[in-house]
């Protein structure tokens, strides 16, 4: 580090150098960081800037410099402007003795306030001042002033940082601790992070480096830089960091479909294909309604009818990462029913000539609109029965049927048929007939019916014929 000291001398000052006495007084300083203290007498002026060789005479005066430190620059005030200097010059080295060449050195000389000031430079750089001399009758009085300037040639570097260590963070960053030389000139240290310069004039003996990334690595260079600006050797440390905490979500899911009914919603999807997917979570209307769907499909039932209905499902990895999630909003169907009523039970069926009758009980459900009848699995009517009774008629004797029945309601859902029941019309029965049948139909059957039986039921019973016809044919309309 290059440090620069103006030094006054003011005429006064050498007239002191021939006393006995020792006097201390500080002198005017370029910057207030330099301090120098003058001692009169025989000692060492300066801190030993100025030896004690010093002489003057009414012909010029002159002065030796012995020091490590070497002047940059002296600037001569002189009282009268047509005095010159002569045999100034620098020395070589501290064990040379006598003055360099006056062409080594070089003068810059200028007019200010009635004075004369002299700047004397080496031509090619620093060197150790040895002294001057004056002639040309100039006297202690015409010399008002005389400014040193002069740097410190220190190139010696300081120790380097010890016991480097480091610790990984949590936030993807390294923290390094480390020891500060101890060097009395010890200014900071300075760190490269794969050669560039992140920090200067760091004096802490830790330093948390952030913004790295995981699994990267890095290379960190650490310096100590004392007072005049020379480096230590370089610590290096390489690092790589680790897999740290994961902080990127999931992908969403992806080809949404869904089917939409009266009541319920069923959607079918892609799953993230990201290796630490864990689960989805699924929303409707902004509330948490499945917290853990690890399917590709999902079912939301109990909805209202025509209801619009906004879902949102987020992707969630195994880190706890949750995607910003996919949305969509259905509208439920208008109310369809697909419940079908329970079979009916009570099935019961008699026996008639050519002809069944069958009967029930009637269902429970409310929106029950009628009933089905199947004969060997055959159903026999149109549009469903109304109540709970049905006859078969035209039903060929002797033969074996097999009777089932179903409810429907009034949406069109049939319940399961009812078991079997196996049926044989007979002959010997009297028929049924259907309540739809005209008039027609009751004569016919009524003459088939006493054309076999009408002989043995009037005489063995002895009822009067009149009584039996009535007798069946009120039976036939109101049994």
């Amino acid at each position: 580090m290059k440090i620069k000291k103006k030094i006054l001398i003011p005429l006064a000052l050498f007239a002191m150098f021939s006393m006995e006495y020792k006097q201390a007084f500080a002198a005017e300083m370029l910057y207030d960081h330099t301090k120098v203290t003058v001692f009169a007498g025989s000692e060492t002026l300066y801190d030993g800037l100025l030896t004690n060789s010093f002489s003057s005479s009414t012909s010029g005066y002159g002065a030796n410099f012995v020091d490590t430190l070497k002047i940059k620059k002296i600037v001569f005030v002189l009282g009268n402007p047509t005095y010159t200097l002569s045999n100034i010059g620098f020395k070589n080295s501290q064990t040379t003795n006598g003055l360099v060449l006056a062409t080594n050195v070089q003068a810059n000389t200028y007019q200010q306030d009635s004075l004369t000031y002299v700047e004397v430079t080496h031509k090619t750089q620093p060197y150790i001042f040895e002294g001057f001399s004056t002639s040309n009758g100039i006297t202690n009085t015409d010399i008002r002033e005389i400014q040193y300037y002069y740097t410190n040639d220190d190139s010696t570097p300081p120790a380097a940082i010890s016991n480097l260590n480091y610790v990984f963070g949590d936030d993807n960053s390294v923290t390094y601790t480390y020891d500060l030389p101890s060097d009395s000139d010890f200014s900071h240290i300075e760190v490269y992070q794969d050669a560039q310069l992140i920090k200067d004039n760091h004096q802490l003996s830790s330093l948390k480096i952030t913004g790295l990334l995981p699994e990267s690595n890095y290379n960190f260079l650490f310096y100590a830089v004392d007072t005049s600006g020379n480096k230590s050797i370089v610590k290096s440390s390489t690092i790589q960091m680790p897999a740290g905490p994961d902080l990127i979500a999931p992908q969403n899911i992806t080809n949404v479909k869904n089917v939409v009914s009266d009541d319920t919603i069923q959607f079918s999807y892609l799953l993230p294909i990201d290796s630490d997917f864990s689960h989805l979570q699924v929303y409707r209307n902004n509330e948490l309604i499945a917290p853990n769907v690890q399917l590709a499909s999902f079912v939301d039932e109990g909805l209202d009818y025509e209801t619009s209905y906004t879902y949102s499902f987020k992707s969630v990895d195994t880190s706890g990462n949750i995607s910003e999630g996919t949305t969509l909003t259905l509208q439920t169907m208008p109310y369809n029913d697909l419940t079908a009523p329970s079979a009916p039970t009570g099935l019961d069926v008699l026996i008639g000539n050519s002809s069944l009758a069958l009967s029930w009980f009637s269902n429970p459900e409310n929106d029950v609109q009628g009933y089905n009848i199947y004969v060997d699995g055959v159903k026999r009517n149109g549009a469903p029965v109304i109540g709970n009774s049905y006859s078969l008629t035209n039903l060929a004797n002797a033969n074996e049927y097999s009777i089932q029945i179903s409810a429907v309601d009034t949406n069109g859902n049939e319940s399961v048929l009812t078991v079997e029941k196996i049926a044989i019309p007979d002959g010997s029965k009297i028929p049924f007939f259907k309540l739809d049948n005209d008039l027609t139909d009751v004569v016919e059957s009524t003459e088939n019916w006493f054309s076999e039986m009408w002989l043995i039921v009037a005489f063995s019973a002895g009822i009067p014929l009149a009584f039996v016809v009535g007798n069946r044919i009120k039976s036939l309309f109101f049994a």
